[in-house]
């Protein structure tokens, strides 16, 4: 098995946005790719290597997706402007402050 962190870079030059490694070592990755559609989910296999890409234009359809396959929870909705979670209903952004 391979180890893997926020920020690396994978075999295809992708970097991880986030991962996730479920009890059985399955890995769901959610990544920033060059390409029309830049955020993709991945699974990963033994070696690191990505496969069955799921191919999205935006950052929050990617988190959502990987959230579903990675069988994590998603936060109700992230900021407009720095993408962090909003776990608690305001009417501004928990980590940057900007107006949501």
């Amino acid at each position: 098995m391979f180890s893997i962190k926020k920020a690396d870079v994978l075999p295809n030059g992708a970097r991880v946005i986030d991962y996730h490694i479920s009890y059985s070592y399955d890995v769901t990755v959610l990544c920033e790719h060059t390409g029309i559609q830049p955020f993709v989910t991945w699974k990963l296999d033994e070696s690191g290597n990505a496969f069955w890409g799921h191919y999205f234009s935006n950052a929050s359809d990617a988190r959502t997706d990987y959230f579903k396959r990675s069988g994590l929870h998603p936060a109700p909705h992230y900021c407009k402007k720095c993408e962090a979670p909003q776990y608690i209903k305001r009417n501004y952004c928990g980590m940057c402050g900007t107006k949501q």
